[in-house]
């Protein structure tokens, strides 16, 4: 696993193109934990431009352990999955950034669960 994502993300052109060269606490404010798991934090927050209420998902990747090259590769399946996805019951992708190591998947902001569809 390489010592920095951020590096690999902004080096490879492939993954470059997913992702946003900015800071995200530049692009958002008003963060907010709605939830917490396994594999990291959502977030609620509001784009300081447009004032567009979207979720964060941070996902943890530990570059140290050596699982971390089986959870890069499932992240990187993620943004690739939710960049296709067009459907009106699906959650709409909004972008990614990279903050220091974590990647944050930008997305579409819902009340309620899938109980609620």
């Amino acid at each position: 696993m390489p010592k920095s994502l951020r590096t690999t993300v902004f080096k490879d052109p492939e993954l470059s193109k997913y992702f946003s060269h900015e800071n995200p606490t530049s692009v958002f404010t008003e963060f907010r934990q709605l939830s917490c798991g396994s594999f990291g934090a959502l977030y609620y927050a509001r784009n300081r431009i447009t004032s567009e209420v979207v979720a964060i998902k941070e996902l943890k990747v530990d570059i140290k352990r050596k699982k971390s090259e089986e959870e890069w590769s499932d992240v990187v399946k993620e943004i690739k999955f939710l960049s296709q996805v067009a459907h009106k019951n699906c959650v709409l992708p909004k972008g990614c950034f990279m903050k220091e190591q974590t990647p944050w998947l930008i997305m579409e902001y819902f009340i309620g669960s899938l109980a609620d569809v």
